[in-house]
């Protein structure tokens, strides 16, 4: 499972327009959650 601080640092790492268009999925059990600005980016792509 992926801990806190290790979502944060792959949100927060976003330096380049390139990098801004990458959704991070993490595991939480069974299931993968997107966060911060990959969730942002999952509802957008998903409203297209």
């Amino acid at each position: 499972m992926s801990q806190l601080k290790e979502i944060l640092e792959k949100e927060h790492e976003r330096a380049t327009i390139e990098q801004c268009t990458v959704i991070h999925l993490f595991r939480k059990g069974t299931f993968y959650r997107a966060y911060e600005w990959s969730a942002w980016l999952c509802v957008t792509m998903a409203n297209k």
